[in-house]
């Protein structure tokens, strides 16, 4: 794949990228202040229901991380595309 190939790809990964975040946003957040309030609500002494609750976060957080990646890695793309 040339590079412009690969510029238009990430381009268009971007923007897929964009929609995605903006349309799960209100999910996304509800969820994370869920997960946050089932821990601290979380009896002291259930040390597996607590990692189980920041697995969950963590899992969250690097998936949004990843679209996150992919939407910035298009909008350099796309400056890049102008110079």
């Amino acid at each position: 794949m040339d590079r412009e190939t690969h510029r238009i790809q990430e381009i268009d990964n971007g923007r897929r990228a964009e929609r995605i975040l903006e349309s799960i946003e209100p999910y996304t957040t509800a969820l994370e202040e869920r997960l946050v309030e089932e821990w601290k609500t979380s009896n002291a002494d259930d040390v597996a229901g607590q990692q189980r609750i920041r697995y969950r976060l963590e899992a969250l957080q690097q998936i949004l991380s990843d679209i996150e990646n992919d939407r910035q890695t298009g909008r350099m793309a796309e400056k890049e595309q102008i110079q």
